[in-house]
C-alpha cells in the first residue's frame, strides 16, 4: 500500500483547479490521480493543465476506477449529498465542498451512507483547523 492517498476529483469546478488541486499536488501525502467530468474533453484538457495522469468521462467512471482512495467533490451544492453517498458506496473516502449538506435531513442520509460503508466524509472548511 502506498503512503499517499490517491484522490479522484468529481468535475473541474473552478475551486478545485485553481485552488484545492494545487493545494493537494504541494502536499506528499497526495496524489491527484484522475478528474472526471460530464465532457470528457474538459476533464481530459484539465488533466493536461494539472498534470493529472488520468481523465475520466464521467463521474460514475471515475468511482469505478479503483486506483482512486478517495474522492475530492466540488460539484454544485445540490449535488454534494447525492454523489457523496454514490462514492462512498464505491467504497471511497470523501472530502465534499461546503457545504456538505442543504439540510439536517440530508447530512442524516450522509450519515447513514458513512456508517453503512465505513468510509470517512469530512467538509472542506478549513476556518475549522487553520492557525488564526
Amino acid at each position: 500500500m502506498s503512503d499517499k492517498i490517491r484522490w479522484g476529483v468529481l468535475g473541474v469546478a473552478g475551486i478545485a483547479v485553481k485552488k484545492v488541486i494545487p493545494g493537494m499536488k504541494a502536499c506528499v501525502r497526495c496524489d491527484v490521480s484522475a478528474i472526471a467530468s460530464r465532457d470528457r474533453g474538459k476533464a481530459e484538457q484539465a488533466a493536461r493543465v494539472l498534470g493529472i495522469p488520468k481523465a475520466h468521462g464521467s463521474y460514475e467512471e471515475l468511482l469505478a476506477d479503483a486506483d482512486i482512495d478517495a474522492i475530492y467533490n466540488p460539484l454544485p451544492n445540490h449535488l454534494h449529498v447525492p454523489w457523496s453517498i454514490r462514492a462512498a458506496e464505491a467504497g471511497k473516502h470523501v472530502l465534499c465542498e461546503k457545504p456538505i449538506a442543504l439540510s439536517s435531513a440530508e447530512c442524516r442520509e450522509l450519515m447513514a451512507a458513512r456508517d453503512r460503508t465505513g468510509v470517512k466524509i469530512g467538509e472542506a472548511f478549513m476556518v475549522r483547523t487553520y492557525p488564526q
